[in-house]
């Protein structure tokens, strides 16, 4: 994944908005964060586009962005699902 490529568009104090960065952190994955709370324009950005909260996370050249903490959709969209996780995901796995 190229630098630049994922934007977080994010608000102080939201649990979402820290899970998505953390996850991100946690996966090595470069991010650029758009803070709504300290900029404002960030916030008319995103309702330009009909998004009035956060986390709003925008993935390469997809134009509809994973809102709030979806972490399998993140995973599964950046690419970098743990084979772990889908060992115990697996409904058929009793383990």
């Amino acid at each position: 994944m190229n630098e630049n490529n994922v934007r977080v568009y994010i608000s102080e104090g939201n649990k979402d908005c820290d899970q998505v960065l953390q996850l991100l952190d946690n996966k090595n994955v470069p991010y650029v964060v758009k803070n709504v709370t300290k900029h404002p324009e960030n916030m008319k950005e995103l309702q330009m586009q009909g998004i009035y909260g956060t986390p709003a996370t925008f993935i390469g050249d997809e134009t509809e962005p994973i809102l709030g903490y979806q972490e399998e959709k993140l995973n599964l969209t950046l690419g970098v699902l743990d084979k772990d996780y889908l060992l115990n995901t697996n409904p058929d796995n009793d383990a």
